[in-house]
């Protein structure tokens, strides 16, 4: 576990001028951070690898390609036992909205499925993203929105069933 911990410190050192969080499943390890690209964009980027196998092996990938702004908040990382991944963040759209984007990956595959989950609702501001999977591929992503109009908070959330569609459901909301 020391060597685990040394290689995970070493490739988020390497990558990582901003946050990230990291999960450890039975079979791999999986790291997703907020870096800057080659123009100063603060992007999400995830690195998935084998558990013992050299980090230098392991596969990187730009998760916020296609999906959301140049200006991604950190990102937030949840996987179940079998090793199915959602990674959820925040990022503000091309006319100021706050936006909820999630990307999910399948055990056993290598390629992530990116998209927006919320849908920009009003004056809203969106924090606190969080996902959560269970054993049978069934996630949900939940987040505060914040209501100026009325000086309130409320949760939504979306949910899809992972091991049968990458589609989520529209959101809806948990707490008003």
């Amino acid at each position: 576990m020391a060597i685990l911990s040394c290689c995970i410190i070493t490739v988020l050192c390497a990558r990582n001028p901003g946050f990230s969080d990291s999960k450890v499943t039975s079979n791999q390890v999986i790291t997703v951070s907020q870096v800057r690209d080659v123009y100063d964009n603060l992007i999400i980027q995830a690195v998935v690898g084998a558990v013992g196998s050299d980090p230098a092996t392991w596969m990187a990938t730009t998760l916020s390609d296609g999906v959301s702004a140049i200006n991604n908040s950190a990102p937030s990382i949840a996987a179940n036992a079998l090793g199915d991944i959602v990674v959820t963040w925040m990022y503000i759209d091309s006319v100021g909205v706050s936006q909820i984007a999630a990307s999910i990956l399948f055990h056993g595959t290598t390629i992530w499925y990116s998209a927006t989950v919320s849908n920009g609702r009003g004056s809203a501001s969106y924090a606190d993203q969080v996902g959560s999977l269970n054993a049978n591929g069934n996630a949900i992503v939940t987040w505060t929105a914040y209501r100026p109009e009325t000086n309130t908070n409320e949760v939504l959330g979306v949910t899809a069933l992972l091991s049968t569609s990458t589609i989520w459901s529209a959101p809806f909301v948990i707490v008003p």
